[in-house]
């Protein structure tokens, strides 16, 4: 695991998906698709669960072929101290390689990767992580997308489901 003291490997792993999202840019056989999303997620940390909480951010899908995609995307569950003793952030960076099935018009997705997570308590650390959804355009650059997803930094998974509107390009 990479921790706080470890930043250096952090900044490296996103660096790597950076350069491979600007190289798949150059080859897409379908347009990038943008999204901002909200949901709702469960928190965990190293001693268990730590709550319901909002959740929300955004992602980008950059096609590679017409089935597979790159799929990068940062979310953050906040959890206020309304019920807890104390308030809660947690961000995940979630780059992943994403299988597509459908048409422009509707399509279903599923994806997994390595990705980073940064906790406000506690320090940075790799995890992995895994989606699935639904995308719909009801219109030609207009898009509609509910998902799940989940991820494993600790031995209880995080989770949660997001819908989100986005943008063709």
């Amino acid at each position: 695991m990479a921790h706080t003291n470890g930043r250096n490997r952090t900044v490296h792993v996103e660096g790597v998906f950076l350069f491979l999202l600007a190289v798949a840019a150059g080859a897409q056989p379908r347009p990038v698709e943008l999204f901002g999303h909200v949901g709702r997620a469960r928190l965990t940390g190293d001693e268990g669960s730590i709550g319901g909480a909002t959740s929300y951010g955004g992602g980008v899908i950059v096609p590679i072929t017409g089935k597979w995609a790159f799929h990068a995307d940062v979310t953050t569950g906040r959890r206020l101290p309304y019920f807890a003793p104390i308030a809660v952030r947690q961000t995940q960076f979630a780059p992943a390689v994403t299988r597509r099935w459908g048409t422009n018009r509707i399509y279903g997705f599923v994806g997994a990767g390595p990705g980073v997570q940064w906790e406000s308590r506690e320090k940075t650390a790799v995890m992995l992580h895994g989606t699935g959804g639904v995308v719909i355009s009801p219109v030609s650059q207009l898009l509609i997308r509910g998902d799940m997803f989940v991820s494993f930094r600790y031995l209880l998974p995080l989770y949660g489901i997001r819908v989100g509107v986005g943008w063709r390009l």
